[in-house]
C-alpha cells in the first residue's frame, strides 16, 4: 500500500484531561510514529486528550473508524485494573475482530522488563478499515510496546482494504 496510513492518537488520562498532569505518553506516541513515518507511511491526523469513560471513548473510537476512516487508532492509558481503567470495555464494544496475538506479544515482550506489565489489560482489534490499539498510560511502556507493534500494522491495514497477498517478512 503506497498511500498514506493515517493515525489517531487518544490519550485516556483523567489527570492529564484536567491538565494536573503533562500528557508524556502522547508526546512519545507521536515522537515514535514521525520517527517512523518515512519507513510505514504514516501521518498524524488526530490528537486527542479524554477522560477515562467508556462512552466518551466509544464514541470517539467509532468517529474515527466510520467518519473520519483514520486507519490506525492509537490509545494510551485506561488499561490498568482500577475502577477508572475502562479503554479495554469500551475498545471490545466496538471493534469487530480482535487481535489477541499482539496484545499478547506486547504484554509478554514488557514483562521481560517489568514484571508489572502483566496487569496491563489492552486489546487490539479491528473496525471497518481501522487499526485500534490499546498501549498503556506509561512512558516507557509506550517506547517498549509501539515499536513491536508498528510492523503488523500496515499489514492488518493492506487485510482490510483486500490487499490479501502474504507479507514474507513483517520486520
Amino acid at each position: 500500500m503506497n498511500k498514506k496510513i493515517s493515525v489517531a492518537i487518544i490519550i485516556l488520562s483523567d489527570r492529564c484531561y484536567k491538565k494536573i498532569y503533562n500528557d508524556v505518553s502522547g508526546k512519545e506516541i507521536e515522537k515514535i510514529i514521525k520517527k517512523k513515518s518515512i519507513q510505514y507511511n504514516y501521518e498524524i491526523v488526530y490528537y486527542k486528550i479524554l477522560p477515562d469513560e467508556k462512552n466518551l471513548i466509544k464514541k470517539h473510537l467509532k468517529f474515527l473508524a466510520d467518519k473520519k476512516k483514520v486507519n490506525f487508532i492509537i490509545t494510551s492509558g485506561g488499561t490498568g485494573v482500577t475502577k477508572r481503567d475502562v479503554t479495554p470495555e469500551a475498545t471490545k464494544e466496538v471493534i469487530e475482530k480482535e487481535v489477541v496475538g499482539i496484545s499478547e506479544m506486547l504484554r509478554i515482550e514488557s514483562y521481560k522488563r517489568n514484571k508489572n506489565a502483566v496487569l496491563s489489560r489492552g486489546i487490539c482489534g479491528t473496525r471497518k478499515k481501522s487499526f485500534i490499539l490499546n498501549l498503556p498510560g506509561s512512558p516507557t511502556a509506550v517506547k517498549e510496546q509501539l515499536p513491536l507493534a508498528l510492523p503488523f500494522v500496515n499489514h492488518i491495514i493492506d487485510l482490510l482494504n483486500g490487499i490479501t497477498e502474504h507479507k514474507k517478512n513483517l520486520s
